[in-house]
């Protein structure tokens, strides 16, 4: 680009014009919007003023992102849900996405009052489920920590030295 195309109106949006298609690496992120081909994963809420998703894209012309997060939020305006999508195994396949693993969910559970996390929950109810709850003291310092995989009871907190 030259100085005469960027202070010229006309030259700058046929510059820019010409140049869409050849974009590449693109990482977009996208405020107050819901991204609709995911409501089958994720019903995003709360919004408002936050960021709903990210997604990188290879080509300005790829018809699917290469990767995206997509965010769901309590009404105090925590993460409570995201959702990562390792892409569409139409657009440019991977590992995940051949194997039936294009989306992973992580589920946060916050405590209303002070705010801290109570668990975070790795794909709730699928096979490769993983669950990490959290703990705090009367002064609301963290505690041991309890981690579990599907299936199995949650065990009485114990301190570790």
């Amino acid at each position: 680009m030259t100085d005469p195309t960027a202070k010229s109106m006309t030259s700058l949006q046929n510059w820019l014009n010409a140049a869409a298609n050849s974009r590449n690496q693109i990482t977009q992120t996208v405020y107050d919007q819901a991204y609709p081909a995911i409501t089958d994963s994720l019903n995003q809420s709360n919004l408002r003023n936050r960021v709903s998703y990210t997604q990188v894209i290879n080509q300005a012309l790829d018809t699917y992102p290469a990767t995206a997060t997509y965010y769901s939020y309590d009404v105090q305006g925590n993460v409570d849900t995201l959702l990562q999508d390792f892409g569409s195994q139409y657009g440019i396949g991977n590992a995940m996405n051949r194997e039936g693993s294009r989306f992973k969910k992580v589920v946060y559970d916050f405590d209303l009052v002070s705010g801290k996390v109570n668990q975070v929950s790795y794909q709730p109810g699928k096979p490769d489920a993983y669950y990490h709850r959290y703990q705090y003291d009367a002064e609301n310092r963290g505690r041991p920590c309890t981690s579990i995989m599907p299936m199995a009871p949650w065990p009485e907190p114990r301190l570790v030295s």
